[in-house]
């Protein structure tokens, strides 16, 4: 149901790129699993390269999953926001299209 303003709404919001400086927001999402629900959300720098990105962030996240923990992010096939990827795991993130609030997807084997 829409919802109709009493006032103008005048306020920018808080999460756009520029407020983030060398830095962006990444959503990982592990579909149909239980263990997630919903995508996560990562402050990261743009520099950061793949392999970082899922020793210091996602792999930890993914370890609460018994069947999950341990995996290698090649152990399955990648989205980016919704259309199949290959990452480069030495490659900067923003170096591989992976922009400010992307979605990446990773749907294990």
């Amino acid at each position: 149901m829409p919802v109709k303003a009493l006032k103008p709404y005048d306020i920018p919001a808080r999460d756009r790129q520029e407020v983030f400086g060398t830095d962006q927001l990444l959503y990982f999402y592990v579909p149909n699993r239980y263990w997630f629900a919903q995508a996560a959300c990562f402050r990261v720098p743009q520099a950061m390269t793949f392999q970082n990105w899922w020793e210091a962030m996602a792999a930890p996240l993914i370890a609460a999953d018994p069947e999950l923990s341990g995996k290698s992010w090649s152990a399955g096939h990648w989205l980016l926001n919704g259309t199949p990827w290959v990452p480069d795991p030495d490659q900067a993130l923003a170096a591989q299209s992976v922009t400010h609030k992307a979605m990446l997807s990773w749907i294990p084997e």
